[in-house]
């Protein structure tokens, strides 16, 4: 899977609320050690903006920038965080994997 079909799959499992779809695009020794947090099932994204579009790094690595804002339904309080993502290229699988894990909702 190419980066850009990497994020935009992850950018899309996150506005729809897939998170096991968003943890399938973890790297696989962060999905082994991480767990999906429970109190996800409330959570709803609002908005998710790529302030700084992937840039690929000479070591097989890229970074992204967006701005999420989300809420929890029980409390409807809207936050907003800056997620500085970590994308890794895995040679053996082809695939680019998300190396830096889920934000902290």
């Amino acid at each position: 899977m190419g980066l850009e079909a990497a994020t935009n799959a992850y950018q899309s499992a996150l506005r729809w609320g897939d998170f096991d779809a968003a943890m399938g695009l973890l790297s696989p020794e962060l999905r082994r050690d991480e767990e999906l947090p429970q109190d996800l099932t409330d959570l709803r994204i609002t908005r998710y903006e790529v302030v700084q579009p992937p840039v690929i790094r000479t070591d097989d690595s890229a970074t992204q920038t967006v701005h999420i804002e989300y809420l929890f339904e029980y409390n409807q309080i809207v936050r907003r965080l800056t997620d500085r993502q970590v994308w890794r290229w895995d040679e053996l699988d082809k695939a680019w994997w998300l190396q830096s894990g889920l934000p902290a909702f």
